[in-house]
């Protein structure tokens, strides 16, 4: 295939790859662009809500999750999933994707090998859970996207949508080839999930 150059930023290329996927023309270098791909980038930093002053975002400092930190996402596919997952990134948090099949206690395992700070998950997924989730992990966050569950999980939590206020300002993190940007786990179809790390470089040529 056609050969890459890799950027000092690797962080950001996967947002311009991104950018580029679902606007290729806001997405030019001459001039910027004011199509889809600025509109996600916009979304995506107030997601971030990382500087003082501008809110606190979803996962921003204002709730406590900063660069290096774990952040899980239990979620469906959907459009939370990119922005979140982008988010995470932009922030140099590590983004630990949980399996919406795995069973509690293979949760339980991921989140407190990776001491994971954070999680946001779809609200039908959090109704399975119950409070045996919380109840074994040291979640300093949990961020609900409201979904079709019928029923209120009996867990604590914060709701995405009451998260996305404040200013839009945001300063992406410095981060380096080789820092930590997600932790993917196995199965656990035959013991116990392992956790396979992935650096900033690896996501940005792959």
């Amino acid at each position: 295939g056609q050969q890459r150059v890799f950027p000092g930023d690797p962080v950001l290329l996967v947002a311009e790859d991104f950018r580029r996927a679902i606007d290729p023309v806001g997405a030019g270098l001459a001039g910027g662009g004011t199509g889809e791909g600025d509109e996600m980038a916009r979304v995506v930093d107030r997601h971030v809500g990382q500087v003082p002053g501008h809110g606190h975002g979803v996962i921003g400092r204002g709730l406590g999750v900063a660069a290096g930190d774990c952040v899980a996402l239990y979620l469906h596919n959907s459009a939370e999933y990119v922005i979140a997952d982008l988010a995470i990134l932009k922030l140099g948090a590590v983004k630990v994707p949980l399996n919406e099949y795995q069973s509690l206690p293979d949760l339980v395992h991921i989140l407190n090998e990776t001491t994971a700070k954070a999680m946001i998950a779809h609200k039908s997924l959090l109704v399975e859970l119950g409070k045996g989730l919380t109840d074994q992990c040291k979640l300093s966050l949990l961020v609900m996207v409201v979904d079709q569950a019928p029923v209120e999980p009996t867990i604590e939590h914060h709701l995405w949508r009451e998260l996305l206020v404040g200013g839009l300002d945001f300063i992406p993190a410095e981060v380096e080839a080789g820092d930590v940007a997600m932790i993917a786990y196995t199965g656990g179809t035959t013991g116990t999930p392992k956790g396979v790390v992935h650096t900033q470089q690896s996501l940005a040529i792959n």
